[in-house]
This record gives structure tokens, C-alpha cells and sequence, in this order.
């Protein structure tokens, strides 16, 4: 059950930063094939270009020579602005989250190659996804949990 300051964070981040005013093409800048390679964790992004008013995008993590997670992604419009919506899958395609719904992250920042996700993740806590492009390269950093428990994602073209 979450805490009143989980609750709090959640309802600031909701209502103290509106979502800026952005079009599927702001977010262009993600599309690619992305692979990152650590140890014998291989993690891989692949971001559609957008077409009519939105983009889908696929994650998959394996390690040690085992898949171990799929994520479907779509960024699409939502009032005046976009929200992520992404959905877990263990390897058989089985939902891992108990939910039928996707997680919806609304984008709460917004600038050149920076683009920044947040919501309510699957702990019913704050989840805070920042998308950057550096060069050929692009991060997803994660942020989650009332304890800002977080790890990013390096990924090569």
C-alpha cells in the first residue's frame, strides 16, 4: 500500500508540471535499432518511426543467453500532449503484471534529444522514465519506487 508521501510525489508530479505541448515528431529523434551489451546482459530498443499520430517501440532484456522480459511500447497523443504507454511480457508472451491496462506515463518534460515520462508504476509508486539522445547513442534512465530505486540504459545504434 503505498504512503502518503508516495501518494503526495505522485499527485505534484501529476499536477505541478503540465504536459508540455508536443507532437509525435518531437519524439522522432528515438526512432532506431538500439543495443546495449553489459557483461552477459544484453538489453535492445527498437523505436518505429512515427507514422500518422504515433510511434511503437519493442524492449527485450536476455541474460546469460536466456530471454527474460519483453516490452511493447507506443508514444502517442493524450490531451494536448503525449504519454508513453508501455506492457511487460515474460518470454511465453504472458503478461507479467497482473493488470489487463498498460502503465501510462505522460510526458512531463520536454526538450531537444531529452524527453521525460512519468506516472505510476507497477508498485503503484512513481515511475519516471527519461529518454536522452547523445550522438549515437540513446539513454533510458529509470527511476521508480518511493526509494527512487534507479539504473539507466546506455544503447548503441
Amino acid at each position: 500500500m503505498p504512503g502518503i508521501a508516495t501518494i503526495a510525489f505522485v499527485m505534484c508530479v501529476a499536477q505541478a508540471q503540465p504536459a508540455p505541448s508536443a507532437d509525435i515528431q518531437s519524439v522522432s529523434w528515438m526512432a532506431g535499432h538500439w543495443i546495449g551489451v553489459e557483461t552477459e546482459d544484453l538489453s535492445e530498443e527498437i523505436w518505429l518511426p512515427p507514422a500518422a499520430d504515433g510511434m511503437v517501440g519493442m524492449w527485450r532484456w536476455a541474460s546469460k543467453g536466456k530471454l527474460r522480459l519483453f516490452e511493447l511500447l507506443t508514444i502517442s497523443r493524450e490531451g494536448d500532449g503525449l504519454a508513453l504507454r508501455l506492457r511487460h511480457f515474460r518470454p511465453d508472451l504472458s503478461a507479467l503484471e497482473e493488470t489487463d491496462k498498460p502503465f501510462v506515463l505522460p510526458l512531463i518534460e520536454s526538450a531537444p534529444n531529452e524527453a521525460v515520462f512519468a506516472g505510476t508504476g507497477s508498485d503503484n509508486g512513481p515511475l519516471r522514465i527519461t529518454y536522452r539522445r547523445v550522438g549515437e547513442r540513446l539513454e533510458a534512465s529509470v527511476e521508480k519506487g518511493a526509494t527512487k530505486s534507479s539504473f539507466t540504459y546506455r544503447l548503441k545504434k
